[in-house]
Order: C-alpha cells, then structure tokens, then sequence
C-alpha cells in the first residue's frame, strides 16, 4: 500500500472539510424547518431550557476561570518564593566567600550591624506536615525578602512566624498583616 503524498492528505482535509460545511447547512436547515413547525408554547419551553443551559455554563466557566487565577496565583508565588531563595542562597554563598578570605575587615553598615548579618538565618519547617499552603508561601516569601535585603525586620519576622506556628490554632491572616518590609 503505497503512503499518501502531502498533496493526498491536502485534498483529504478539503474533501472532509467541504463535507462538513454541507453537513452543517443541511443541519441548520432542518433545523430551521423543525423550529418553524413547533408552537410559540413550545419554543418558550426551548428558550427556557436553552436560558437554563447558558446559564449553567455560564456559572461552569466562571467558576473555571476563578480556579485558573487562583492557580495562576499560587503558581506567581512559588516563582516567586524560589526565585528568593535562589537568590538568598547565592548571597550566601557569596558572603561565606569574601567572609572567608576577608576575615579581618569586616565593614559595618549604617545600623551598626554587619553586611549579611541575617543571611545565615533559618526559617523553621517541617517537611511532615506536606507543602506549604498559600498563606505560609506570602509568609515564607515576605521573611525570605527581608533576609535578602538584610533588613533589621527579620528577627522580628522570624519570631512572628515561630509563635504564631507554634500555636495549633494559626491565625495566618493575622501574620500576613505584619508591616511591609
């Protein structure tokens, strides 16, 4: 059996594409003449249940398309909480470099506090409890962008977080008003 040529397969599509728009006048022209036949009772029955479906798919998309921002959002997040911890870990490793073979002088920043200061900080997480929801990413992510720009905040932050994790009853919308950093 000899294989088809694109030329072959080319007039195959037209010929089932040409089939189909036949199809479909003679479908929309029976239609017509069904829809003519039926009484105004009748076709107030149809647009009811037509009214019906369309809202049934209506409330299907909408809540479909809200499903997808929110997916979309938690997607934003994690890009967001690995690209800064991508970051914070590079700073680290940087900062162990020049800490390493700059170990006598060690400038001090405008606080007082040395540069890097809060990069050696560790965010307490327990793998057994499964993946962080969306509320501990915003907090995972607001303590992780303070610890990249090394801000004073990140004690703060830190201990924020720990008691508040430690209580069973978390409140987590109530950590996530904590001041912007």
């Amino acid at each position: 059996m000899p294989t088809p040529t694109g030329s072959d397969i080319v007039n195959t599509a037209t010929a089932n594409i040409q089939q189909s728009r036949e199809n479909s006048q003679a479908t929309t022209t029976n239609l017509e003449d069904s829809l003519n036949e039926l009484s105004v009772c009748a076709l107030n029955e149809l647009y009811d249940e037509l009214e019906h479906t369309f809202r049934e798919n209506s409330e299907v998309l909408i809540n479909s398309l809200a499903l997808r921002d929110e997916l979309e959002y938690e997607k934003e997040l994690k890009n967001q909480f690995i690209s800064l911890l991508l970051s914070v870990q590079k700073k680290r490793q940087m900062n162990k470099k020049r800490c390493g073979t700059n170990s006598l002088k060690k400038p001090k920043s405008a606080l007082g506090a040395e540069p890097g200061t809060y990069l050696t900080t560790v965010i307490p997480y327990h793998p057994n409890q499964g993946p962080p929801t969306i509320e501990q990413l915003q907090i995972y992510i607001k303590i992780l962008t303070a610890v990249n720009e090394d801000s004073p905040t990140v004690p703060g932050l830190l201990t924020d977080y720990i008691l508040k994790a430690a209580n069973r009853n978390v409140h987590w919308q109530q950590l996530l008003q904590l001041p912007n950093v």
